[in-house]
C-alpha cells in the first residue's frame, strides 16, 4: 500500500498516462451515446488515442508537471497545471481535427465534441490526483502538529515567529 507521502512523480505520471489513454475513449462514449460508433468511428478513435496520449504526457512533461512536490503545491502549481492541461488540449485538438485526417491516417476527423469533452476530461484527469495528493498531505501535517509536543522558543525573535507560522501554515 502506497501512503501519500510515498506518492512520487513516476506513479502520477503512470496514473496520468493510464487516465488520460481512457479520456478519447469515455468522449466517444459521452458524444455517441454508448459504444455503437460504427467502424471508422472505432478506427478514428483508437488512432486518436495512439497520437493523443503521448503527445499529452510530451507537454505535460515539458511545462514541468513531474518535477513538483505536489505536498507542497500552492497556487503557482495549480496555473501550472491550468497551463499544461491547455496546451495538451489545444495541441491534441489540432491532431484530431487537422493533422490525423489530412494525413490519411485516421479515416474521419475526430468530432469537435469529443475534443471538447476529452479536454474537459483531461483537466480533471490531471488535476485531481494533484490536489488529492496536497489535501491529503496536509492532513497528515495537522496530524503531526496534534501529536507534536509543546516547546518554548527563548530569545529566537522574528526566526522564532517564522518556525512557529510555518508550522501552524500561518502566512
Amino acid at each position: 500500500m502506497i501512503k501519500i507521502g510515498q506518492i512520487r512523480n513516476r506513479y502520477l505520471f503512470l496514473m496520468d498516462a493510464a487516465t488520460l489513454s481512457a479520456a478519447p475513449l469515455w468522449a466517444y462514449f459521452v458524444r455517441f451515446e454508448g459504444f455503437d460508433w460504427g467502424p471508422l468511428d472505432l478506427r478514428t478513435a483508437l488512432l486518436f488515442v495512439v497520437f493523443s496520449v503521448p503527445v499529452k504526457l510530451i507537454v505535460l512533461q515539458a511545462v514541468g508537471l513531474y518535477r513538483r512536490l505536489w505536498r507542497h503545491a500552492g497556487v503557482a502549481e495549480l496555473e501550472q497545471i491550468l497551463l499544461a492541461t491547455t496546451l495538451s488540449s489545444v495541441s491534441v485538438a489540432v491532431l484530431g481535427a487537422v493533422v490525423l485526417p489530412t494525413l490519411g491516417i485516421t479515416p474521419l476527423r475526430v468530432p469537435l465534441s469529443v475534443l471538447f469533452i476529452d479536454a474537459c476530461l483531461t483537466v480533471a484527469l490531471v488535476s485531481l490526483p494533484r490536489l488529492l495528493v496536497r489535501l491529503l498531505g496536509r492532513r497528515v501535517q495537522w496530524r503531526r502538529l496534534e501529536d507534536a509536543h509543546r516547546v518554548l522558543i527563548v530569545g529566537a525573535g522574528t526566526a522564532g515567529e517564522m518556525i512557529v507560522k510555518e508550522l501552524l501554515g500561518h502566512p
